[in-house]
């Protein structure tokens, strides 16, 4: 990792979880409508040797690449900034990532490694070609953050909360039994989504919206950033 995305790692875990409005999440579409401007789209397709190809602002790259310019665009925003010290969780771009919601989290996983490696703190998912709001998420959870209290598992064909089977409108329902309505969502981090290699890129972000819908920001854990005990 650069060293400027280093630091920027660090600030960024001692000024708070992102998107910590304290604003009800009443929809996931609504939700949606307020995400920052993307600083940079990574566009993923399921071409070439290995099925898993991407292109970074419309430019074919590698995944070395990739990590050049995601820390390319970590660095410049420092430089517009005034310096690391001046980063916050608002200021620093996000990533918008496409891909079709077909696609096995692998693919995602390996380019989602480059973009955190640089520095980003999150992205925003979009599945191409669908009539899908777009989500924000957190690829990472920040430094000395405590162990979440509930954890969804998204396989390729299953998906529970903290070991037991849930569908999408049991998981809303489940959210919105701590998330609320007319009060303050849960505590961004009490909920952390980890989708195995084999999950789909679309039942990832339906497992994001349907948490959303029931007021609750959860982190997105991906395949390749080992758990905390």
């Amino acid at each position: 990792m650069r060293a400027s995305a280093m630091v920027l790692a660090l600030v960024l875990a001692a000024c708070g979880r992102p998107d910590e409005s304290g604003e009800p999440v009443a929809d996931a579409a609504a939700a949606g409508a307020s995400l920052p401007e993307a600083g940079a789209t990574l566009a993923l397709s399921a071409v070439g040797a290995d099925g898993c190809a991407a292109r970074w602002n419309g430019e074919a790259v590698t995944r070395a690449q990739l990590l050049d310019r995601a820390g390319a665009a970590i660095e410049r925003a420092i430089a517009a900034a005034g310096g690391v010290q001046n980063i916050s969780a608002e200021t620093i771009p996000v990533v918008r990532v496409e891909a079709p919601a077909g696609m096995g989290f692998a693919c995602v996983d390996a380019m989602l490694a480059a973009v955190r490696r640089a520095g980003f703190p999150r992205v925003i998912l979009a599945p191409a070609g669908e009539n899908e709001a777009e989500l924000a998420a957190f690829p990472l959870t920040e430094v000395g953050a405590p162990p979440p209290t509930i954890v969804v598992r998204i396989a390729a064909a299953r998906m529970t909360w903290n070991e037991e089977a849930v569908d999408l409108a049991r998981l809303t329902e489940r959210a919105r039994a701590i998330g609320g309505l007319d009060v303050a969502p849960a505590a961004p981090g009490e909920l952390e989504i980890r989708p195995a290699r084999e999950a789909s890129f679309g039942s990832v972000h339906a497992a994001i919206r349907a948490v959303r819908l029931g007021n609750v920001q959860p982190t997105l854990r991906p395949p390749s950033v080992a758990p905390r005990p």
